[in-house]
């Protein structure tokens, strides 16, 4: 027997605010806010946070968003997990804010739409990081900081030798993955250089087709090694047309600190610390070889999540191997895997550097392709929750 076996999720309400963003259409999950028709807010998020749509056909394609949204500043489909990008535009006088399904690419309806929105610069629960234009140092003669309605931003960008810098302290070290939200009517073959803590990143800025039409542009993956200082720079390294671009925000998502997890034949499968996508403010991956392992985990609000790929189908024995230190055992944890959620408490193993290991149940993956676990504090007994060394999925041998 485990020593700390798991049980169903025993408030139902609970299993929709964790278990259901993951596993079911979002829009039938998620908490609706009646201020906002069609939308709905995802669990457990700051406001203005991420806003969830499901979408049951085409439609000619396009998807309304909230009326006097906040800055909505990255905008994806969603399935089984992947985040596929969104344009959109803002409103303004040729027609009101809306999504825009790409018209090339076969959609299984319904599906699931999120936007991610800021009201202002700061890493929010969850993790990422985001500055809005309103907070760059603009420097140069023409860009200029430009407001309407839910479309605020640097334009009259004139000049290649202007450029827009942020400066800020972020609240962990980490891996993080940056994208940039713009928009340029026309100018193919402008190219942008993106510093981030001191490395460069050398973009092609797209032509969306519209100065209100918005795209959210990956840049590049950068570990931030410390909680200090840093600044976030773009500048024009080549300018083709007359402006540059019109640019909202940069943001800074959490990214996992090793690379993807694909399964090997039929060999079982280690999803170490290092692999986890950290959702967190606090929490992180401890490098140091004394430790390893997720850490630092005393906000009830962060959480752990791993991506992984399955080549084999089958049954498989879930086991985490986790350490409590001595009277910080006793927090309620949700794991979601699959389309199961159990939970099982912390047990006080006596020291952070003494690991147990948990078993965590069987999961059934009836195909192979792209899966994803998380692991959700749904109740912290004490001043911290745990350190986790890694998941492992083994195959049930008959």
């Amino acid at each position: 027997m485990p020593k700390n076996p798991l049980r169903p999720l025993p408030r139902f309400a609970l299993f929709l605010a964790l278990a259901a963003p993951l596993i079911f259409p979002a829009a039938l999950t998620a908490q609706t806010n009646p201020a906002i028709s069609g939308w709905h807010a995802i669990p457990d998020s700051t406001p203005p946070g991420n806003l969830l749509r499901e979408v049951l056909q085409r439609d000619g394609g396009k998807v309304p968003l909230p009326p006097s949204p906040p800055e909505v500043t990255d905008a994806f489909t969603l399935y089984h997990g992947k985040r596929s990008p969104l344009d959109w535009t803002v409103a303004s006088s040729t027609g009101p804010a809306q999504l825009e399904l790409p018209a090339k690419t076969k959609l299984a309806f319904p599906i699931s739409v999120e936007v991610e929105t800021t009201e202002k610069s700061g890493q929010l629960p969850g993790g990422r990081i985001t500055l809005l234009a309103r907070d760059a140092h603009i420097l140069g003669s023409d860009a200029r900081l430009e407001s309407a309605p839910g479309d605020e931003h640097i334009g009259g960008w004139l000049k290649a030798a202007d450029s827009v810098q942020w400066d800020y302290k972020p609240t962990r070290w980490g891996m993080y993955d940056i994208s940039l939200t713009c928009a340029a009517e026309a100018g193919e073959g402008t190219t942008l250089m993106v510093e981030v803590a001191g490395k460069s990143f050398p973009v092609t800025r797209p032509v969306t087709g519209s100065w209100n039409r918005y795209v959210t542009v990956p840049v590049g993956r950068i570990y931030i090694p410390k909680e200090q200082p840093i600044s976030l720079k773009v500048s024009c390294a080549k300018l083709a047309g007359d402006r540059v671009m019109n640019i909202k925000a940069i943001s800074l998502h959490p990214a996992p600190e090793n690379g993807p997890i694909i399964q090997s034949g039929q060999a079982p499968l280690a999803l170490h610390a290092s692999n986890a996508i950290t959702h967190s403010v606090t929490m992180r991956f401890e490098p140091a070889t004394n430790k390893n392992c997720l850490g630092y985990w005393g906000n009830a609000k962060d959480w752990a999540e791993w991506q992984f790929t399955i080549n084999q189908p089958g049954d498989y024995n879930a086991r985490i191997n986790l350490g409590c230190g001595k009277g910080q055992g006793g927090s309620e944890i949700a794991f979601l895997l699959n389309g199961q959620t159990r939970t099982f408490l912390v047990p006080d193993t006596g020291d952070y550097h003494t690991h147990t290991i948990l078993d965590l149940g069987v999961a059934h993956f009836a195909a192979p392709g792209d899966y994803s676990v998380s692991i959700k504090p749904l109740k912290k007994k004490a001043g911290a929750i745990m350190d986790i060394e890694e998941i492992t999925l083994s195959p049930v041998t008959k």
